[in-house]
C-alpha cells in the first residue's frame, strides 16, 4: 500500500500518485503487526509527505510519512496526543521468539515520535519522546525519554534482525520519588511504603520489543531504594528481588525482632545488582540496611519457577543495647563486661552476632535452615575475661584484693551469685 500511495520511493522528490486525499473510517485495521480498533484516517498528499491525522483506540494525533523515507532515511514524524501500549503476545510453547512472524525491523522507517501522554494499557505514565534511525539490520533508538506520574526514564536501544532472528536490546535508567506508587499504578504488588529509588538496566531478548518475557531476557539490573518500609513480600516485585517472607525470617531468628517486623521492615537503604539469565536472577551483593538490622542476600531467585536458592545473613545491630541489657539482666559487672568487650571489638560486635540461613523452596513456602549459629561463644569468652578484669579492679578499689598486714583481718564475704542472672551472653540473648 505504500507503493500505491507513492511513499518510500527511491526518488528524492515528490512521488507521483493518483491519490490526493484519504478519509477512511474502519472498524479494524492491521498495521505494524498490531490490530487497531475503530480507526479514522484523514491524510493528504503533500509535496514531501503524506500528512494527516489518525484516531484509534491505541493512537491519536498527527502523522507525516515522507515520500523518501526509504531512500533518504527521512523519519516518520508522529506528534501524538495519546499513545497506548499493551503487552505483546505470549511466545508459542517451544517456539523461537526471535524468528516469530511479524514486522521486519529492516522494513520500517526512521521515527521521530512525541506523545503528550503515554499509557501502559490504561495507566498514564507521562510524556514520551523517541528518536530511532535506520541501519542495515533494523532500527537504532538514539533517544528514549519518559517523564511524568512520579517517574523519570531515559534510555537507548535497538530492534534488529540478525543471523539468529530478531532481537531487542535496551539500556534504561529510571528514578522515582515514590517507587511503591509507580509499581502499584502499573499493576504490581510492591508491598512497600514511602521508598524512593533508581534502577539501571541493560537487557536483551529475542523477538520484537513487545515479546519481552522473563524466560528469555538476559542482562543486568542495578538498583537502590531509600528510606522506606517493607510491609509484606507477597508474590511480585519483592519476591522477584529475593526478599523472602519476613514472618518466616522472624520465626527463625534467635533475637527478638518483634519490634522490627510487626509493622514491616523499615530500611534506610536497599541496594544490589542482578544478572538475568534463562528465567533466573542472580545476586552477590543485595543488602538491606535498617535501623535494627542489616540483611545480606546472595544466590538465585527463580523468576519463572518462582523459587529460591539463596544465603541470607542477618546482622542485628546489637552493639548499642548490649551493655544496658547486660546490666539489667546480670548486674553491673556483666553490663560493664559487655561494655569492655564492645570497646575492645569496636564495630565488629555487630558482625560477630550475625546469623546465616540457607533459603530454598517456593516463593509461597520458602524453607529456611540455620547454616551458621553465629560467633557468640568467642564473644562470651571475651566477656568472661572482661568480667575477671573488672572484678579484680573492683577488689583493688575496695581493698579486697590488697595484701593484709594483720592475719586477724578476714576477707569480706563473697557476693552470692544472682540465681536469675544469665551465665553467658548466649543466655542473655535467649539462645
Amino acid at each position: 500500500w505504500l507503493a500505491e500511495l507513492g511513499a518510500g520511493g527511491d526518488a528524492a522528490g515528490p512521488a507521483e500518485s493518483p491519490l490526493r486525499r484519504i478519509d477512511l473510517q474502519v472498524d479494524k485495521l492491521l498495521g505494524l503487526g498490531r490490530e487497531l480498533d475503530d480507526v479514522h484516517l484523514d491524510f493528504s498528499h503533500e509535496p514531501q509527505a503524506w500528512s494527516g491525522r489518525v484516531e484509534s483506540d491505541l493512537i491519536t494525533g498527527r502523522v507525516s510519512l515522507p515520500h523518501d523515507w526509504r531512500s533518504a532515511g527521512t523519519p516518520l514524524a508522529m506528534k501524538l496526543e495519546r499513545l497506548r501500549l499493551d503487552p505483546g503476545p505470549e511466545p508459542e510453547p517451544g517456539g523461537a521468539p526471535g524468528d516469530a512472524a511479524g514486522t521486519d525491523p529492516r522494513s520500517l522507517p526512521a521515527v521521530d515520535l512525541s506523545s503528550e501522554q503515554l499509557l501502559w494499557q490504561d495507566v498514564p505514565l507521562g510524556r514520551l519522546q523517541l528518536h530511532a534511525r535506520r541501519d542495515a539490520d533494523g532500527l537504532l533508538v538514539d533517544k528514549l525519554e519518559l517523564a511524568g506520574a512520579g517517574l523519570t526514564l531515559t534510555g537507548h536501544g535497538a530492534w534488529k534482525r540478525g543471523p539468529a532472528g530478531q532481537f531487542t536490546r535496551i539500556s534504561l535508567s529510571a528514578k522515582a520519588e515514590d517507587v511503591p506508587g509507580v509499581l502499584e499504578r502499573l499493576g504490581f504488588q510492591s508491598g512497600m511504603k514511602n521508598a524512593s529509588g533508581r534502577v539501571n538496566a541493560d537487557l536483551t531478548w529475542p523477538g520484537d520489543p513487545r515479546r519481552f518475557s522473563l524466560a528469555s531476557v538476559r542482562g543486568s539490573l542495578k538498583g537502590k531504594l531509600k528510606d522506606g518500609r517493607i510491609l509484606g513480600v507477597e508474590p511480585g516485585v519483592g519476591r522477584a528481588l529475593g526478599l523472602v517472607s519476613l514472618g518466616a525470617l522472624q520465626r527463625r531468628l534467635t533475637l527478638d525482632f518483634s519490634d522490627l517486623v510487626k509493622k514491616g521492615l523499615s530500611f534506610d537503604r536497599i541496594e544490589g545488582s542482578f544478572s538475568l539469565d534463562e528465567g533466573n536472577a542472580y545476586t552477590e551483593d543485595l543488602v538491606i540496611e535498617g535501623p535494627s538490622a542489616n540483611i545480606a542476600i546472595t544466590g538465585r531467585t527463580g523468576l519463572v519457577a518462582r523459587d529460591y536458592d539463596q544465603t541470607v545473613t542477618v546482622l542485628p545491630k546489637t552493639s548499642n543495647t548490649l551493655p544496658l541489657a547486660g546490666a539489667i539482666a546480670g548486674g553491673p559487672v556483666v553490663g560493664a563486661a559487655v561494655l569492655v568487650a564492645q570497646q575492645l571489638l569496636g564495630g565488629q560486635v555487630d558482625k560477630i552476632t550475625g546469623y546465616e540461613y540457607a533459603v530454598t523452596g517456593s516463593w509461597d513456602e520458602p524453607r529456611m535452615e540455620r547454616v551458621d549459629k553465629g560467633v557468640m561463644r568467642p564473644l562470651s569468652g571475651l566477656i568472661e575475661g572482661s568480667k575477671k578484669v573488672i572484678k579484680g579492679g573492683i577488689g583493688l578499689v575496695t581493698g579486697s584484693g590488697a595484701k593484709r598486714d594483720s592475719g586477724d583481718e578476714k576477707e569480706p564475704p563473697a557476693i552470692p551469685p544472682d540465681p536469675h542472672a544469665p551465665s553467658s551472653i548466649d543466655s542473655l540473648l535467649g539462645r
